[in-house]
C-alpha cells in the first residue's frame, strides 16, 4: 500500500496502478483503491506533501493543479489508477506504470493471460522499468488458483523474485515465491504502528 501511495507523491509523472479480477476488491469500503485514496487524503490533509489532485474519481486520482490563468495543468501529475480485468485481459497495457499490484490473485481466473500481456508494459527492450506485485489469497475454496500456485513455486519463469523455499516442508533449497500469513499482520505479532 504504502510503495503506490509514495509513488504517487513523491515521483512526478508516476503512474501507479491497482488491479484486480473483480472491482469489488478494489472500490469497496475496505478495497484497495479505497485504503489507497484515504492514504493519499492523509498525506493531502496531514503533512507538507500536498499536491492536489488534477482528477478524482472512482478510476483514478492524478495530483496536481490547473494554472488558474492559463487553464495548463501542473504540478506532480502523478497518477494512481484502478483497472478490473474480468472483461478486459489488456486494461493495463500500454499505461506505462512503475508498478502494477494485482490484487486477490487466488481468485483470479484470467491471471495468465493477464500477466503476459502486462508484464512486457514494465520493460524497455532489456531494461525493466516498473515492477508488478501478485498477491493475495491461494486457499479460498472454489478458488482458480492454479496459475498463482504456477508463479509461486515457478517465480524464474515469470521473471520474479526467488525465495529459499522455507515454507513447505522438506523443500529447503528450492525457490519459490514470497509467503506472507495474514497472522503476521496480527498480535502479537505486530508492534504498535502495526508493523509486522
Amino acid at each position: 500500500m504504502h510503495v503506490r501511495n509514495s509513488n504517487t507523491v513523491f515521483i512526478p509523472n508516476n503512474v501507479a496502478i491497482i488491479g484486480a479480477f473483480d472491482k469489488k476488491y478494489l472500490n469497496s469500503a475496505d478495497g484497495t483503491m479505497t485504503m489507497a485514496k484515504n492514504y493519499l487524503d492523509f498525506f493531502e490533509l496531514n503533512t507538507n506533501f500536498s499536491r492536489g489532485y488534477l482528477k478524482d474519481n472512482a478510476e483514478e486520482r492524478k495530483t496536481g493543479y490547473q494554472d488558474r490563468i492559463t487553464g495548463i495543468d501542473k504540478g506532480y501529475k502523478s497518477s494512481l489508477i484502478m483497472v478490473s480485468f474480468q472483461n478486459n485481459t489488456s486494461a493495463a497495457a500500454g499505461k506505462d506504470a512503475s508498478i502494477i499490484l494485482l490484487e486477490e490473485a487466488g481468485i483470479f481466473p484470467n491471471l495468465q493471460e493477464v500477466y503476459s500481456i502486462t508484464q512486457p508494459t514494465l520493460e524497455d527492450g532489456d531494461v525493466i522499468t516498473g515492477m508488478m506485485v501478485i498477491f493475495g489469497t491461494g486457499g479460498t475454496k472454489g478458488a482458480n488458483w492454479e496459475t498463482l500456485e504456477k508463479m509461486f513455486y515457478n517465480p524464474t519463469a515469470y521473471n520474479a523474485v526467488t525465495f529459499n523455499n522455507v515454507w513447505d516442508e522438506n523443500q529447503s533449497g528450492y525457490g519459490c515465491g514470497f509467503f506472507h500469513s495474514y497472522l503476521q499482520n496480527l498480535k502479537p505479532y505486530v508492534d504498535d504502528a502495526g508493523n509486522s
